[in-house]
């Protein structure tokens, strides 16, 4: 009686149990509408999503470089406003921010000379420039750039144009930095020697 009475009520789970599946497992026109639906309207949300910006003042950036020579170079980026930016592409974000009356200084090399450690920097000054985060990169146009050499190892706060070895005016400048190896370039470079270097 158990043996009959085990048999009906294996075979009913069974059965139940191939219902659930059927029933859970099985895709359903009207789940495939619904899941078809929310797809498109996803996809159309993420296509119409729009910039968006911030607008800053008194920035200031401040980067880092190890060398292998175990020093670090600093470069810094300073400007009165700027405008940030972030725009959906695709996949990724680009962010870009729009500087305002800038002044940098990028120190290129610091060296031992006797007892004293010493650097060499390049101050720049510029009404506008865009600062690339991925790459990240930085352009401007019309930018008056001098050259330095100066005792000690921090960036100066001001750099006083008497103290330049060189000085000149560059239709356009960038850096960018990519792994351990920034470049720095000014296109059109007019420079006049101020004085011998230190």
């Amino acid at each position: 009686m158990f043996a009959r009475t085990g048999r009906y009520a294996t075979a009913s789970l069974f059965l139940i149990s191939i219902l659930f599946f059927f029933y859970t497992c099985m895709i359903k026109k009207t789940d495939a509408d619904a899941y078809t639906r929310k797809y498109n309207q996803k996809k159309n949300t993420s296509q119409s999503i729009q910039s968006c910006y911030q607008l800053r003042e008194g920035v200031c950036k401040d980067i880092w470089l190890s060398e292998e020579n175990k020093s670090r170079l600093h470069y810094r980026i300073k400007s009165d406003f700027s405008k940030l930016t972030l725009s959906p592409r695709e996949e990724k974000v680009d962010i870009i921010e729009s500087l305002y009356q800038i002044k940098g200084w990028i120190q290129e090399k610091l060296y031992q000379e006797g007892p004293a450690m010493r650097q060499q920097l390049r101050y720049f000054e510029a009404d506008h420039g865009l600062y690339s985060y991925l790459p990240q990169t930085f352009v401007t146009e019309n930018v008056s750039i001098s050259l330095y050499r100066l005792q000690g190892i921090e960036l100066p706060q001001i750099c006083y144009p008497k103290d330049a070895f060189l000085k000149g005016v560059a239709r356009e400048a960038f850096f960018t930095i990519s792994g351990k190896n920034p470049i720095f370039q000014a296109k059109q470079f007019q420079a006049s020697l101020t004085r011998a270097p230190l």
